[in-house]
């Protein structure tokens, strides 16, 4: 599939993904946008838009809407949902997280539309965006895998090699859930979070960030969302899904952990505090 390409000008870009059929962060984060002067078509989404919570398809109807002249790309739930049996997210066959997919999956197939089904399959898998001078790969996980789990603790070396196959100066990603920025020999590798779920840190803090163009680089910054959640938790309930994670949404901590490697496991319930990272000219 040929990379599709874009430029976005401007001060300011918000990157989220991992909304997770969460209509309240997501109508959050957009006031927020609106609030900061990020224009729609300066936001990015990296992503599985439907999959823990219940309102997967009113969350995919307001994207698509709101975020026509921005960028979306295709994530493993997209790609599921539109014509597969699970949800691909890259669990462990048979392990916590794999079981408990089982019925969040069932849900978002059954009850978002056909168009937005097939409005899946027209999202691009890459997109290579140029902000403040440099070319950025918007991609939900790897180069070659919309399902490979690529956290803090990932090693340089393979965020480097991924870097190198986008053919970009930084990577923008999603998928693992957890916020962080890396700067790799001057290149980057960043990932906004979650913003339907909390990242595993004991608080119900959902994640975005904004990048600024400065005058000697690219800013980016980390940003915790606060939001109603219940509202979140009732569209659950009133669905009659699992109460895993209607749990989650309030203590902030996951209900398994077997997709984590052993430091972002000793991190759980950790209050996250990411720093702000300028990536110099």
């Amino acid at each position: 599939m040929k990379t599709k390409r874009m430029r976005i000008d401007g001060a300011k870009m918000l990157v989220f993904g991992g909304v997770c059929g969460n209509a309240q962060a997501l109508r959050a984060v957009f006031r927020a946008a609106e609030r900061a002067g990020i224009a729609p078509a300066n936001r990015i989404c990296t992503g599985d838009l439907a999959a823990y919570c219940a309102d997967g398809d009113a969350v995919c109807s307001e994207v698509r809407k709101k975020m026509a002249d921005g960028v979306v790309v295709r994530g493993n739930c997209e790609r599921a949902i539109a014509g597969d049996d699970k949800c691909g997210c890259g669990f462990a066959e048979g392990g916590v997280c794999d079981s408990l997919s089982a019925s969040w999956f069932a849900h978002a197939k059954q009850t978002i539309s056909a168009q937005n089904k097939e409005w899946f399959k027209t999202l691009p898998e890459k997109v290579l965006v140029e902000f403040g001078g440099r070319a950025l790969a918007v991609t939900h996980a790897a180069a070659e895998s919309d399902n490979e789990f690529i956290f803090a603790s990932t090693s340089a070396q393979r965020k480097a090699q991924e870097i190198d196959k986008l053919g970009a100066d930084g990577v923008i990603a999603g998928h693992c859930g957890i916020p962080f920025t890396q700067i790799i020999n001057n290149k980057l590798w960043h990932n906004s979070g979650a913003l339907g779920m909390p990242a595993n840190d004991g608080t119900p803090r959902a994640w975005f960030s904004v990048l600024h163009r400065v005058t000697d680089g690219i800013n980016i910054e980390h940003h915790p969302l606060h939001y109603a959640y219940n509202g979140a938790r009732h569209a659950m309930q009133k669905a009659k899904m699992q109460p895993h994670y209607q749990q989650t949404l309030r203590n902030g901590i996951w209900p398994a952990n077997d997709i984590l490697p052993p430091h972002e496991k000793s991190q759980q319930g950790v209050k996250l505090q990411p720093p702000s990272v300028l990536w110099r000219n």
